[in-house]
């Protein structure tokens, strides 16, 4: 996400108004392609985790896992048959969003850019579908690399593609190349991070080395025996992942029918900012979700107390200095870059802060997810219906324009989820609001004490 600040005032420059706002537009229809696993993902990565920590069974809820287990090796049998799983399911999520992405898809950017050349619509468009499928074949492995714990592999794997990303893109921005240029940039990141991330997963504890030498092989129907168990709950995973896109992404889609293009694309400006601002504050809690998910099912009730308080803490300072400075610094420059699409400064202060609150519950419903159940999911359907019909509603009978997207997702979301989860989470650890704040405090603290102690010895 910090590439695609980077990237953004690049992208303002060299494209114009009609054409950034249709790449949003690709983005937002990209973003489907997440919902086809259904789930999978998240369960995937928290069943890698529970065989990582010595599980030798994988249960439809919770986990079978005892202290004696704990002290075992991998079972590297059951982490192939996963491995196995991974590759049959994601081999056909990728032909299958290939086909319905490219066939529907594809009638509704022709639909959005009659004005536009089409050629150069359809060349980026083509090369960002191909993106869509590497990035969903070879998706599976950096789950996989999360599940086992190797998070910092993980993101300088990353970090390394995002380099990659933004000088293909800057460079072709510059040649000329138009909206083809992050369509190619996004190809080359994708392409990338998926096979550097399979060559670290069968490196990692020499892995690939182990599942290689498991003497009986799981066969197709041990994977889909495997995929049987995991889709009691993927499938409630997915109803989230749904929600989620519904009640975010999918408000860039309802701009596009009662907003010009230009206007589209300043409104996903905004989101794609306040999605990279939480998606940096939430970096110390995506780290230690593996280490949360082994601490949960192993009872190490003190470490979760400690570990999400202070996650939620480090979250909630640096988002509210990120929107700070975006409010005072980004706003303005993004202005000074390309008038026509300068932000409301009025909007992005409003719609961050619901986005803090937004962001923050999904990071709450992680942790009740680290358990292997989910009772949020009806609670997440519901509200991400009433944010697309709510943000119809005001955008386009109402004529409110950005402030009815903004009203449409604030109002069903602060509702209820915003304030629930959150609460549901204190009172499992058996901790107030007020104590949550005070231990995630003390925590950084002491933490950075013996960092420091650390790196002084």
């Amino acid at each position: 996400m910090g590439a695609n600040l980077l990237l953004l005032p690049f992208l303002l420059y060299c494209i114009s108004s009609d054409y950034l706002g249709l790449w949003y537009v690709f983005v937002s229809i990209g973003a489907l392609s997440a919902l086809f696993d259904f789930g999978f993902n998240p369960a995937i990565a928290r069943n890698v985790a529970f065989i990582w920590s010595g599980a030798k069974e994988l249960e439809k809820e919770g986990v079978r896992l005892s202290i004696k287990d704990c002290n075992c090796s991998v079972d590297y049998e059951l982490m192939q048959k996963l491995y196995k799983a991974c590759r049959i399911l994601y081999m056909g999520i990728a032909i299958t969003a290939l086909l319905l992405i490219g066939a529907f898809g594809t009638l509704y950017v022709s639909h959005l850019s009659l004005g536009l050349d089409q050629s150069i619509v359809f060349c980026s468009w083509g090369v960002y579908l191909a993106a869509l499928f590497l990035s969903l074949y070879y998706g599976y492995y950096a789950t996989l690399l999360r599940g086992v714990g190797a998070v910092a592999r993980y993101n300088q794997i990353l970090v390394l593609s995002r380099c990659l990303q933004l000088i293909f893109t800057i460079v072709l921005l510059f040649a000329g190349f138009g909206i083809i240029a992050p369509a190619v940039g996004y190809l080359v990141y994708g392409l990338f991070v998926r096979l550097a991330s399979k060559i670290a997963f069968n490196n990692y504890k020499n892995i690939g080395d182990r599942l290689r030498k498991v003497e009986n092989p799981a066969s197709f129907r041990d994977a889909i025996n495997l995929l049987r168990v995991m889709w009691h709950n993927a499938w409630r995973d997915g109803l989230v992942a749904l929600s989620n896109y519904l009640a975010s992404q999918a408000t860039v889609i309802v701009a596009s029918f009662w907003l010009t293009l230009s206007e589209t694309g300043t409104y996903s400006v905004t989101i794609q900012l306040l999605t990279a601002l939480a998606t940096i504050a939430s970096v110390p809690y995506s780290t230690a979700q593996p280490s949360l998910s082994s601490a949960y099912v192993e009872g190490r009730s003190r470490y979760v107390r400690e570990t999400v308080s202070m996650c939620m803490i480090v979250y909630a300072f640096t988002y509210i200095i990120g929107l700070a400075l975006l409010e005072l610094i980004g706003a303005p420059m993004l202005a000074l870059i390309k008038p026509e699409a300068s932000l409301n400064g009025a909007v992005l202060l409003v719609f961050g802060s619901y986005y803090f609150f937004y962001k923050r519950q999904q990071l709450y419903a992680s942790c009740i997810a680290n358990t292997n159940h989910l009772p949020y999911v009806g609670s997440y359907v519901i509200s991400s219906v009433a944010v697309v019909v709510f943000s119809a509603y005001f955008t386009g009978a109402c004529h409110l324009g950005v402030w009815g997207l903004v009203l449409g997702q604030a109002i069903p979301q602060l509702t209820y989820n915003c304030w629930h989860w959150p609460i549901c989470v204190h009172r499992d650890m058996g901790l107030s609001s007020i104590r949550v704040a005070q231990l995630g405090i003390t925590t950084l603290r002491q933490k950075l004490i013996r960092s420091k102690k650390d790196t002084s010895t």
